[in-house]
């Protein structure tokens, strides 16, 4: 229905989103109402997009793993600090904080 309606889909390209551990996560695709071909350049191009896109989810998933465990810390440092009880953590070489 896409190519026999609107939009009339004349192209389309698509490159696999691939996880470093192999796993396909999506497809990065290009379409157009225009009929055309991939040049080598273009290619190579929608290539080295998919690297990025994949890159730029690898990192929000980094950075949302950091504010979860900085919210954490931040949770632990409270209920540390306001503790009723004495709290003593050490490490090799003796007290490293107590409340």
């Amino acid at each position: 229905p896409l190519v026999t309606g609107e939009p009339r889909i004349r192209f389309y390209a698509g490159m696999p989103l691939v996880a470093p551990e192999g796993h396909a996560v999506g497809t990065l695709c290009v379409i157009d109402r225009v009929p055309r071909q991939l040049t080598d350049d273009q290619r190579a191009a929608l290539q080295v997009l998919a690297r990025q896109v994949v890159n730029q989810l690898l990192l929000r998933r980094r950075v949302e793993r950091l504010e979860i465990e900085a919210r954490d810390q931040e949770t632990f440092r409270v209920l540390f600090e306001h503790s009723s009880d004495a709290h003593l953590i050490f490490d090799g070489s003796g007290i490293v904080a107590c409340n």
